[in-house]
Parts: C-alpha cells; sequence; structure tokens
C-alpha cells in the first residue's frame, strides 16, 4: 500500500524556481484527461514560492517557501465540494492524493476560496477550479517522483510512501524536527518544512 507525502528542507532552496518551471512545463498547454485541464500560461502557480528576507543592508538574507497543494488528509476543498452538491468534483484517492476532477469540477469557481493554503486557481478558459496534482498521471504509470522534485537542483524536496519504513521521507521525519503550515486548522496537510 502506498501512501504519499513531500517534504522540503527551507536551507536548501535557493529560489532558482525549477521546481514551478517544471510544473508549468507539465500543465501548460497539455490536459491530463482524468486528472488537470491544461493550465494556462499565466495566473496560475501551483507551486508558489514565498521569499522572506532577513537582516539588513547589505547583509540580506532570503530564504524561500514553496508552497504547493498540500494534499491535506482531511481536505478544505473537498468538504466544500460536498456542500456545494459536488461531492465527487474534489476527491482523496487512497494514496492520499486529492484530486480535482476537471469535468465534475466545472463551474463551480467557488472551490478556489475553500482552500486555506490559497493553492487553487480558477481557469477562466477551461471554467474549472485546478491545483497541484502531485503528478499523479506520472505516478500512476510507474514514476518514482513529481516533475517539482525530480527537477530541484539542491535537493530541498524529499518525496516518498509514508507507509514504507525504509522511505527517506519516513527517515527524515523520524529524525528532523518538522512542521507543516497552518497545522492548527485540522486538515493535516502531508507536505512538511524541516531544517536540517
Amino acid at each position: 500500500m502506498t501512501r504519499y507525502g513531500m517534504l522540503m528542507d527551507v536551507t536548501k532552496c535557493n529560489g532558482c524556481y525549477n521546481c514551478f518551471l517544471a510544473c508549468k512545463d507539465e500543465y501548460c498547454g497539455t490536459e491530463h484527461p482524468g486528472y488537470a485541464a491544461a493550465q494556462p500560461m499565466t495566473g496560475q502557480e501551483w507551486i508558489r514560492l514565498v521569499n522572506t528576507e532577513r537582516g539588513s543592508f547589505p547583509k540580506i538574507k532570503v530564504d524561500y517557501t514553496a508552497i504547493p497543494c498540500m494534499h491535506c488528509d482531511e481536505p478544505a476543498c473537498m468538504q466544500a465540494a460536498a456542500e456545494a452538491g459536488v461531492p465527487d468534483a474534489v476527491y482523496k484517492r487512497a494514496d492520499g492524493i486529492v484530486l480535482i476532477d476537471p469535468v465534475k469540477a466545472k463551474g463551480h469557481q467557488e472551490l478556489v476560496s475553500s482552500c486555506p493554503y490559497r493553492v487553487i486557481f480558477w481557469n477562466d478558459a477551461a471554467q474549472v477550479p485546478q491545483k497541484c496534482t502531485l503528478c499523479a498521471h506520472h505516478l500512476d504509470k510507474g514514476e518514482k517522483t513529481t516533475r517539482c522534485v525530480e527537477a530541484c537542483p539542491t535537493g530541498s524536496r524529499v518525496f516518498g510512501n509514508l507507509l514504507d519504513p525504509d522511505s527517506e521521507i519516513r527517515f527524515v521525519l523520524k529524525h528532523k524536527k518538522v512542521f507543516r503550515m497552518k497545522e492548527e486548522i485540522g486538515t493535516e496537510p502531508k507536505f512538511w518544512y524541516f531544517i536540517d
């Protein structure tokens, strides 16, 4: 059995935007039926990088924090879809990946505001809410990782099966001090951050 999760070492990210570009390369202008409509060229950031400056001139340090879909165990977007009368428009797979069905969610712009992490975007052309799919279409074909993890030159991300006791993600979760965004709201995100 598989249960996916991801971690980010915030000390290793140098803000190169390779993860963002890999995501754009995978989804812009390319539809993945059953997973996602084609992402528009502008207006969506399925991986948002937040820059935080510390220090003062002339010694300024910039930290980068990636904010993708958290693939929560208790997704607010899934609850919002149920409340909107389209319970199958957002669903969580057995492997933990949360997907927005590009057909069933059509026309439901209200789902965009349901995400407490603000990582769902509205596609005007397709009239559908969209977000990171954790490259589910590749994982379903046997790939071992996501495009953003693959593209990271510093190795700041760790992706894997949370149920595999020998996986790197389990090792990091056991041996590093990890934290999650907005943990207090109870969505149980499967994206953690740590400082090596």
